[in-house]
């Protein structure tokens, strides 16, 4: 079974001793004895067709060793073969066409894979660009921004090398610095889908906060000419009006809630949805609230919607008292 050559294989550190078959029991248990992390096959035939072998050292009677030559060439496996190659000329050329046919059937599957990889980390680039670029700018910072586009051109780079590759006909490498290039490309689209994922979440809060009613108050106000601390409130209409008189204006109690506990109260002015844009240039709101700061910050407007009718409420800052 070529102990020896085994035992020096072993010792080189390239070579793991994983497989082995022998027609003589007695050499078996010797490799067993040698090697105990080696499986002994039941057969040459299952040795080479497995597929945790990449070499196969065919040291058996030189008659045998045309038989296991084509049928390791036919698994697409490296050969080292003890001499003689073949019985004769025949017999050898035919083992060296198979090797050589193995080969090129290797190479163009090699080529073959690698193109794919770069046609799929090709479609990952694209793709990770239109995503970044569908992000909006208020939502991405700059220097996260400015990483996924090194990282993308770090990904390009390494298209490049394997382009430069292939055309060398180095083609381990080049299948190498495609899958590396790929799973960089996949890396950067799944931190991206993350990101996303985070941004629509934070949204889907957002809107249901607002739904709600809860607003933040920017810094301290007066509210019906009592302070209201900076912080988050919901907003709630008051269930009395602020006055009997119909010749005063139309307006209504909004309670700033903290808890439940009412912190303040501010009256809002009365507004419908169709008379709305004479008053606001930002849209109208759909059953929710939001804050905004006018004037420089002179006053804060409170904006709550409730099915169809808008009610807002300006609170001037507590510094304005003085």
């Amino acid at each position: 079974m070529g102990h020896r050559m085994l035992t020096n294989m072993s010792a080189h550190g390239g070579f793991d001793i994983t497989r082995a078959w022998d027609p003589d029991p007695r050499a078996c248990e010797v490799v067993r004895q040698a090697f105990p992390t080696a499986v002994i096959t039941e057969s040459a035939e299952s040795l080479v067709r497995d597929q945790e072998v990449d070499v196969v050292y065919i040291a058996s009677p030189p008659a045998s060793h045309h038989a296991y030559a084509l049928l390791a060439a036919a698994e697409g496996k490296a050969i080292y073969c003890e001499k003689p190659l073949g019985v004769n000329i025949a017999s050898s050329s035919e083992m060296v066409d198979a090797v050589e046919s193995a080969i090129e059937a290797e190479k163009s599957r090699l080529r073959t894979e690698t193109e794919r990889l770069v046609g799929d980390t090709e479609a990952a680039v694209t793709t990770a660009r239109a995503s970044i670029t569908a992000i909006p700018t208020t939502d991405l910072e700059e220097e996260q921004a400015t990483t996924w586009d090194e990282d993308l051109a770090t990904v390009e780079s390494s298209l490049a090398e394997t382009a430069r590759l292939l055309v060398g006909e180095q083609l381990l490498g080049a299948r190498a610095e495609a899958e590396s290039a790929l799973a960089s490309a996949n890396a950067i689209n799944r931190a991206i889908t993350t990101l996303v994922a985070e941004l629509e979440q934070a949204r889907e809060e957002e809107a249901a906060r607002r739904a709600r009613g809860d607003v933040t108050i920017p810094s301290t106000v007066l509210a019906d000419g009592q302070e209201l601390s900076a912080g988050t409130y919901r907003l709630s209409l008051a269930a009395d009006g602020p006055t009997t008189n119909t010749a005063a204006p139309r307006g209504r109690w909004v309670e700033f809630l903290d808890g439940e506990t009412v912190a303040g109260r501010g009256l809002a002015v009365v507004i419908s949805d169709g008379d709305i844009g004479e008053v606001s240039e930002s849209g109208t709101l759909r059953n929710e609230a939001q804050v905004v700061v006018l004037k420089e910050r002179d006053y804060v407007r409170v904006w709550l919607n409730r099915d169809g009718t808008n009610y807002l409420v300006n609170l001037p800052p507590a510094s304005s008292r003085n």
